[in-house]
């Protein structure tokens, strides 16, 4: 009787060791997901700060874009006023 209950101890310990590495290899699993995870956000993170500053970038040439054909505007302005007042002076 009392080899038969450390049989059975024995079986139950093996039993339960078994279960403890399948545990401990879930949580690797867990682990190693959650790294990949983790370096996924990260990268994504990057990938949008790149995209943010491309916009930026962006905005910035369009800006100049604006500022340059105000310019460009006064610019014409300026040669038709000039024009017409040699027009003036000639009449």
């Amino acid at each position: 009787m009392k080899l038969e209950l450390q049989n059975q101890c024995s079986r139950r310990d093996s039993q339960l060791m078994k279960w403890i590495e399948k545990q401990d290899n879930i949580n690797q699993n867990i682990l190693e997901l959650t790294r990949k995870q983790t370096d996924s956000a990260e990268k994504q993170n990057l990938i949008y700060e790149k995209i943010v500053d491309s916009i930026q970038k962006q905005n910035h040439m369009n800006e100049n874009i604006i500022d340059l054909s105000q310019k460009q505007n006064n610019s014409t302005e300026d040669v038709k006023k000039l024009i017409e007042s040699f027009g003036i002076i000639a009449q």
